[in-house]
């Protein structure tokens, strides 16, 4: 087995197999980005930016959820403040009041002067030590990169080099038919073949122009050939458009299960070739007779009638013949059939859309085609050959055809389809897309990818793609490749290193602050030394700049900000902007803004007291509906969508969001209306996959200071079976993987 294999490999698996034997029952394995190979059980976990490693996931929570049940798969932890002590002290006098100082009361003055002299001298004592509260300058001022590399083979690669080996061609293209493999013929009615029934290589000179026969064998007709009035129908039908024999898949398909599986598939070609169509319409059961019309509407519910009402040939009238009335046919133009079958579907303009396109009398797309065949097919009906029964009778309307394969999901048939036609880049363009309705989307529906509403009401070709898909993974995956991405911190708050421009008050009150402690040592030593005229000007000195320092710290760490160091920072719950700037920066300064429309719960509204239409995003939580989701928060059950606020430091913004799990990845995939696409992704680490949680919408300049990453499993939804046995604790106690390698 591993004859073909060197010294190296060779040992790397024996040392592989030995571990095998001395790990624990249930450990999951894991390869990180240094091929660095670890086990641990499962419980969610994140890559840690700064070494690649799996830590465990750690979300800083509000204090009625951290105080709460946590009936999550992730352990919680409070939100901790990381300003400089210093910097709080020189706020914590004028902390809860007002901050303008003219509109303060008496009690309030009380307040800040018992308070003051406190704040004093702790920032004296503070002094004499190091007092940098500058953050850190990290990533050549980049946000944290997600330190990941996906190692398996995909199912089908875009490339078919990158297959696994020994593999053919997976992604071969189907070649079209000219002619169907079997008609029947009027003149070639027998006893023995009562339809006509005859092969391509059993034509003679017979000239095979012919009508498709469409109905539905649900209800109205039974199949294979068992239905002697369809068939007699045919034939009058056949009669009526002169021409020498008629298809119906009945008996014009293989009988080999192989080939009959490439027939279905082929209908659309037959249906071109065709020199008319005709609709049989039988009696559905129950014993109760319909009108034509009810029939008809019957016949246009199935998934594979509407692309044959499609391709039928534009000249020519469609006749509808019905069981019981065969030389009564009912001619109908293909835009007057679709008035009558499709006039009350909620898709009737779409249909509309679609019936003038294939008439020569509206171009659409190549993606506007897709999506609109797509949302067309999706309302129909059909008993489920195969999985990727949707993707397949797009298919049909498509140019390319890659090769079905059956164990394909309804979403890798779609995807290889995708990938084969190259439509625009649909499948990068999907992944953007946000469903209005998440119940649905996260339904057991395994058509839940086709839904391409999206929340701002946008268009696929409204969205540019940025990224590309590279490969078709297992379990309704794909691979991603040239997306930029970024680490979101959950387990605490960092210090937030930023530039704001030096002016001489600054340089003069941080002077002050640094002699404070100097001044105040040498009347001390001048007061031993007998020194009085001395000592009376350094303590003098060094009580006024002690008295003055809350507000030169203040005036130091205050300012606008014109660079700061990027980072996206996570917590679970709601916190007003002011209470965030004091856990960061130590007090509020105006830094941070709700973002107008990042998210679901992004709330804006105009602000003209000094400029004219200005558009200043608030507090989400004065929606009552957003603030009825932030309370329920901490008796949200498992499953339950959660509230999280997400910040980010590069461009000043907050914004609030829900998702079932808090994402630890944001990716942007795509462009929009002027704002990027970021799916924001958790991390399933025993498959190496991101699944999408939520899209937010990010302004276009984090892209300067996201990093791109390589190729990325990613899936649209996770696949949960039921809840946890046991939950976490809000402790950061845990039994983590382990600190290096298990084996090298």
């Amino acid at each position: 087995m591993y004859a073909d294999f060197d010294e190296d490999e060779k040992n790397e698996i024996t040392q592989d197999l030995y571990a095998e034997k001395r790990a624990a029952l249930g450990q999951i394995k894991y390869l990180d980005v240094f091929r660095r190979k670890t086990r641990g059980r499962v419980e969610d976990r994140y890559v840690d930016p700064t070494d690649g490693r799996l830590g465990v996931l750690v979300i800083q929570a509000s204090t009625s959820i951290y105080n709460s049940r946590n009936k999550t798969t992730w352990r919680r932890t409070y939100i901790e403040n990381v300003s400089p002590y210093f910097v709080r002290l020189a706020y914590w006098p004028m902390s809860g009041n007002h901050q303008n100082p003219d509109e303060w009361g008496r009690d309030r003055w009380i307040y800040v002067g018992l308070r003051w002299l406190p704040s004093c001298i702790g920032i004296l004592i503070s002094m004499f030590g190091p007092t940098d509260a500058g953050g850190q300058i990290r990533n050549n001022g980049f946000y944290d990169p997600f330190s990941y590399r996906f190692w398996s083979y995909p199912k089908i690669a875009r490339n078919v080099y990158e297959n696994r080996p020994p593999g053919g061609d997976s992604s071969r293209i189907e070649d079209r038919i000219i002619r169907p493999r079997k008609l029947c013929f009027l003149d070639a009615t027998s006893e023995e073949n009562p339809n006509g029934l005859l092969a391509e290589e059993a034509w003679g000179g017979r000239k095979p122009t012919y009508i498709f026969i469409s109905y539905t064998g649900q209800g109205q007709f039974g199949r294979r050939c068992k239905t002697k009035a369809l068939h007699r129908i045919a034939r009058v039908a056949a009669s009526n458009a002169g021409v020498s024999a008629y298809w119906t898949d009945q008996c014009c398909m293989s009988t080999d299960p192989e080939e009959f599986s490439k027939d279905i598939y082929r209908i659309s070609d037959v249906v071109r070739n065709a020199d008319s169509l005709a609709i049989v319409l039988g009696e559905s059961g129950g014993g109760k007779t319909k009108q034509i019309q009810e029939l008809l509407v019957e016949w246009g519910t199935r998934l594979w009638t509407f692309p044959e009402a499609l391709l039928a040939p534009s000249k020519k009238d469609i006749l509808i013949y019905r069981r019981g009335y065969d030389n009564s046919p009912l001619a109908l133009s293909r835009l007057e059939l679709s008035h009558r079958t499709w006039a009350k579907n909620q898709f009737c303009l779409r249909v509309r859309e679609l019936i003038d396109h294939y008439d020569n009398t509206l171009t659409l797309s190549r993606l506007e085609l897709v999506v609109i065949v797509l949302e067309c097919l999706l309302s129909r009906e059909t008993t489920i050959f195969s999985e990727g029964d949707l993707a397949y009778a797009l298919m049909g309307l498509l140019r390319q055809r890659p090769t079905t394969d059956k164990s394909d999901s309804a979403f890798q048939a779609f995807a290889r389809l995708s990938l084969a036609n190259d439509s625009d880049r649909l499948l990068e363009r999907m992944i953007c897309l946000l469903p209005k309705d998440q119940l649905k989307f996260n339904s057991r529906n395994r058509h839940y990818w086709a839904t391409l509403d999206d929340f701002w009401d946008a268009k696929l070709w409204d969205i540019e793609p940025i990224c590309q898909i590279a490969a078709i993974g297992m379990d309704d995956t794909v691979v991603l490749d040239g997306a930029h991405a970024a680490t979101i911190h959950w387990n605490s708050f960092q210090r937030v290193a930023i530039t704001t421009k030096e002016t001489w008050t600054r340089m003069i009150s941080r002077t002050l602050l640094r002699l404070t402690p100097v001044y105040l040592s040498s009347g001390i030593i001048s007061i031993l030394a007998r020194s009085t005229p001395a000592a009376v000007i350094f303590m003098i000195l060094a009580v006024v700049f002690t008295l003055i320092s809350p507000l030169l710290i203040l005036h130091v760490y205050s300012g606008k900000v014109w660079s700061t160091q990027p980072w996206l920072f996570g917590f679970e719950g709601h916190l007003p902007i002011k209470e965030i700037e004091k856990k960061i920066f130590g007090f509020p300064q105006n830094r941070l803004t709700w973002a107008p429309y990042a998210s679901t719960f992004s709330r804006h509204r105009p602000h003209e007291s000094f400029l004219k239409n200005e558009c200043r995003g608030i507090d989400p939580t004065k929606d009552a509906a957003v603030k009825s989701l932030v309370d329920r928060g901490p008796t949200a059950e498992y499953g339950e969508p959660r509230v999280f606020t997400l910040l980010t430091s590069g461009i000043g913004t907050v914004t609030l969001f829900a998702a079932e799990r808090p994402p630890v990845v944001a990716l942007l995939c795509g462009s929009e209306g002027g704002m990027q696409r970021a799916i924001m992704c958790s991390y399933d680490w025993p498959t190496q996959t991101l699944y999408r949680e939520t899209v937010l919408r990010m302004e276009t300049r984090v892209l300067e200071k996201m990093p791109r990453v390589g190729r990325v499993s990613f899936g649209l939804r996770r696949n949960v079976q039921g809840e946890p046995e046991t939950w976490p604790s809000s402790s950061l106690e845990t039994t983590d993987l382990a600190d290096g390698p298990m084996w090298v």
